[in-house]
């Protein structure tokens, strides 16, 4: 994860998002030299509630100043935006704002990180 943050270029993306629901991004941001690049996407389930794992990472913000965005601000801010392992209803909300997501990287083999065109 902290690979990522040194490979990407400084002008090109200002901020890594990954979801508020996995906690390998509060692991991440702690160890980071950057941790004012991460912030944490807050998708809400069927019933507009939030999952224990992101409610558990908006409590973590009140002992350590993170930023927290909804697909609103992830559609403000695309352009600037790496998104690490996004879920479906994240790149469906972006594509729907008319930009085109692609995978740029992965991490580690697995997690996929991806950006717009």
């Amino acid at each position: 994860m902290l690979i990522l943050e040194n490979r990407m270029p400084t002008s090109a993306k200002q901020f890594i998002v990954l979801p508020a629901s996995d906690l390998l991004g509060v692991e991440a941001r702690y160890y980071s030299k950057h941790p004012e690049k991460y912030v944490f996407l807050v998708e809400l389930r069927s019933n507009n509630s939030v999952s224990w794992n992101s409610r558990t990472a908006m409590n973590l913000g009140q002992y350590s100043p993170m930023l927290f965005w909804t697909l609103d601000d992830l559609k403000a801010h695309v352009r600037e935006t790496a998104l690490v392992d996004p879920s479906q209803e994240a790149i469906a909300a972006v594509e729907q704002s008319g930009y085109k997501m692609r995978i740029t990287g992965r991490i580690d083999g697995g997690l996929e990180v991806v950006s717009v065109e």
